[in-house]
């Protein structure tokens, strides 16, 4: 993945940061459609490689989504909730798959 294609999945990243911890202060994430989660990682569409990514960004926050945005209709309305991470099929095509949630990194 090139660094500019990073830096476009970092709102996605912080977005799902900031929804883990007002979770985690016993505070509720207001419900967003999977199209708007998707825009959060320059998505437009449910690929296999978006899929796996936005499923690592949730698993690091500790965060699954009520029902699956994988495989909610795109319009429908998801929750996000503490706990229960799922794990999505590893990145295809000319990408390496991610064996270990740590060896993600994201600059702050």
């Amino acid at each position: 993945m090139s660094a500019d294609q990073d830096n476009e999945l970092v709102e996605g990243w912080e977005r799902l940061e900031r929804i883990s911890a007002s979770l985690k202060d016993g505070k509720s994430a207001e419900p967003v459609t999977v199209r708007e989660l998707l825009s959060w990682f320059e998505a437009k569409r449910r690929g296999a490689n978006i899929v796996h990514i936005i499923g690592i960004a949730l698993a690091k926050n500790n965060l699954r989504t009520e029902p699956d945005f994988a495989e909610a209709y795109i319009d429908n309305p998801i929750v996000f909730h503490l706990g229960g991470a799922r794990q999505y099929g590893p990145l295809i095509e000319d990408t390496d798959p991610v064996d270990n949630l740590d060896d993600i990194d994201i600059d702050d």
